[in-house]
Order: structure tokens, then sequence, then C-alpha cells
């Protein structure tokens, strides 16, 4: 297994590099097999500024091509409508290199990245009550379950079934993949919501 010291990675948002789409989209099909990896091309053509935004752990490698290693992509909250905040989804690192402590770097970066370049001054996701202790070390609190809002979230996910939920609203041009409209209901939600726990961090310049 690879030393952490010898990692050489960057965090750089998906559409500057398209050479590593293909790259990425492997990645997020080891994680999620039943995920929809191709529409990386599409948004990455269109997320070209602001949110939302796919961003990859870069590994830097000196006899090889770089390779995606990490991959967490940021969606606009528009409840709480201030500050600004983001939403964090699809968080994950290459089997690989996984232990090396790349997941809590790429967040770090992430969390730059939406303050320094998206105005963003907040924070969210969704999490496992065992992935719970991960978080917190980063400094993410408990959030009031099904009080936020998102817009554009789940477009990789496998299925237009799937790829909404109470609370989010489809991006201009991707109606499709929200035909059916929410997938869930409040009281559906409040169900799925056992297990999961919705975390909020703030963001500072520091």
């Amino acid at each position: 297994m690879a030393q952490r010291e010898n990692l050489n990675v960057s965090l750089c948002p998906l559409h500057t590099r398209q050479d590593l789409i293909e790259s990425c989209a492997e990645l997020i099909k080891i994680t999620w097999p039943c995920s929809k990896p191709e529409r990386l091309h599409r948004m990455a053509a269109e997320e070209t500024s602001g949110l939302p935004c796919c961003l990859v752990l870069i590994e830097h490698r000196e006899d090889a091509p770089d390779v995606v290693v990490g991959h967490v992509r940021l969606v606009t909250v528009t409840s709480p409508e201030t500050p600004r905040s983001a939403y964090l989804e699809a968080i994950c690192i290459h089997p690989s290199k996984r232990g090396l402590g790349l997941g809590y770097k790429m967040m770090k970066l992430a969390e730059r990245y939406a303050y320094d370049n998206l105005g963003c001054k907040q924070m969210f996701l969704l999490c496992l009550a065992t992935t719970l202790g991960f978080y917190e070390r980063l400094s993410y609190q408990l959030y009031p379950v099904l009080k936020l809002e998102t817009e554009g979230i789940n477009l990789l996910s496998h299925s237009p079934k799937f790829a909404t939920w109470y609370g989010n609203k489809p991006l201009k041009g991707w109606e499709f993949v929200y035909s059916d409209g929410p997938c869930a209901s409040k009281e559906v939600m409040k169900r799925r919501a056992f297990g999961q726990l919705t975390l909020r961090k703030y963001l500072t310049d520091s």
C-alpha cells in the first residue's frame, strides 16, 4: 500500500480536467455500481463556474498520467437561503487509496474551494450514523432533518426514481431526470432518515 507521505495530490473542478472524466467515471462506478457516471460528460461541460460542480482529487505520479483518486460534488442549497451554502454529495475515495487520510484531505480542500471560489459560508451533507465520527473530526454538527432544500442533487443516481428526494429541486435542463417529481413525501423521508444524519459546518477563512 502506498505511504501517505509519498502521495502528491491536488483538488480541482472536473471541468478543468476533461481528460480525467473517464477516470472519474470509473471511480464512481466502482463505488456505486448502479450509478450513471456517463452523466459526468454533460455535467463537466455545463458546470463551468459556480454551483453545482464536481471536484476531483488527483494523484500526480512521476512516471504515469494523473489519475482520479477521489470525487465530491457540490450542490446549491436553496434553504436556508443565507448564508450561502453548498451540499456535498457523491463523496468517495478509490478503494486502493483508503486509509491514507485522503478523505479528510479532500474534504478540507473542498471546503476551502467552496469558501474561496464560491463564496459559501456553510456546508451540508447527509451521512450514516456509522460515519458520524469522521465528520465530527472535521467539525460537522447535527442539523435538523427535513429542514434542508437543495437544487440538482443526485444526478449520478442510477434511476429517476432515486434521483430526487423531498426538498430537492431539478436543475434547469435536467428536468427529465426528475420527470416523476419528488420520490418521497415528508412521511417517507422521516422513515428513511432513521440511521441517517444531516450535518452542517460553518466555514471560515482560517
